[in-house]
């Protein structure tokens, strides 16, 4: 996928049809999990709970995660999906932490549900 700033819900489902249906929920189950790869090596950069088209917005993406990204395009793989924030959050930090022990080099400053806690 390109590297578009804030893709529409068409671009999304040529990209990924799979993914489509996910981001358009709006109901309680609407959250999901997604990680970001860097598609020349394959690399986990970013790990992230979202909704609606989060894993595809990358306008308010900080200076060091476009940094992690530089020179490749990105791969967005929707981990876990159809899930109430509260497991979506617990979900997400399972998956930094699994994705830290591989050496995967995460831009994620914070661990969810624990403010100002730093991985």
């Amino acid at each position: 996928m390109t590297n578009d700033l804030n893709p529409t819900i068409e671009e999304i489902s040529e990209y990924a049809p799979e993914h489509a249906a996910i981001v358009q929920r709006k109901d309680a189950k609407r959250y999901y999990v997604y990680q970001h790869r860097r598609a020349d090596c394959g690399s986990v950069f970013y790990i992230g709970k979202g909704s609606q088209r989060r894993a595809y917005q990358f306008g308010s993406r900080p200076h060091y995660w476009f940094n992690a990204l530089k020179g490749s395009q990105i791969d967005i793989e929707i981990l876990r999906h159809d899930l109430h924030e509260p497991c979506a959050l617990t979900i997400e930090t399972i998956e930094m932490h699994v994705a830290r022990s591989k050496g995967e080099p995460l831009t994620n400053l914070l661990i969810p549900n624990h403010p100002g806690r730093r991985i």
